[in-house]
């Protein structure tokens, strides 16, 4: 009789060892299942595009977008500035067009005596002696002088070597000769080379002298020449 009350309670605790394993297994196969579900509906959720740089957003790894956007523009190369190949070409083009700069000449030294000096007419002597005087330079004529206190520069007409200078001394009416068969009454052109135009010219700066007086009555056309070095 004990025997049997002994077998029939190791009996139930079996059973009840075989149910407590049922639910145990029931519990992780539900635990598994709703795992599953909650994992698969999180990955199905919708995705929503944004614009880069939006608070909160992150990339695809997880991380926040800014911190991505700083790590690729430190990561990422500085562009390099390049020319063109055209441009290139047209700077080469411009610079072997460009006509060269043409080497400084060397000025000529001036002629000696010629350049340094000032070649001018002057004429002196009394009013009213009854002559005009007019002055030709080289075939060039100058001026007219009929009396004294004329100056007149004529540097630009002498030339290196020899030059040639002619005096047309004409005969005016007697109303014009107040001093009338006097020859101490003169009408004197001279032609001065010096440094400057002055009228306090040294005696052996004066190259030519030509007179008319008083005493004389007729026309003169008389030419000479002077040499400059």
């Amino acid at each position: 009789m004990t025997q049997k009350a002994t077998t029939g309670k190791k009996g139930n605790s079996f059973l009840r060892a075989l149910v407590d394993l049922f639910i145990l297994l029931l519990l992780m196969a539900g635990a598994g299942g709703f795992g599953y579900w909650f994992g698969t509906q999180q990955r199905m959720a919708p995705v929503e595009l944004v614009a880069p740089g939006t608070p909160g957003t992150k990339t695809a790894d997880g991380a926040p977008a800014a911190a991505a956007k700083e790590t690729a523009a430190k990561e990422s190369p500085a562009p390099v500035t390049s020319r063109s190949t055209t441009t290139a070409a047209a700077d080469a083009d411009s610079q072997e067009s460009a006509p060269a700069t043409p080497p400084a000449k060397a000025s000529k030294p001036p002629a000696k005596g010629h350049a340094k000096l000032k070649y001018w007419l002057m004429s002196t002597g009394s009013d009213y002696v009854g002559y005009s005087i007019t002055v030709s330079v080289n075939g060039t004529s100058v001026d007219n002088f009929f009396g004294p206190g004329k100056t007149v520069d004529v540097t630009r007409l002498v030339k290196k070597g020899t030059n040639y200078i002619s005096f047309d001394a004409q005969a005016l009416e007697e109303k014009y000769n107040q001093h009338k068969g006097n020859p101490k009454y003169k009408l004197t052109v001279v032609l001065v080379g010096s440094p400057a135009v002055t009228e306090n010219y040294k005696p052996d700066d004066v190259l030519l002298t030509y007179c008319r007086t008083a005493a004389d009555s007729q026309s003169f056309n008389d030419t000479n020449h002077f040499v400059v070095e």
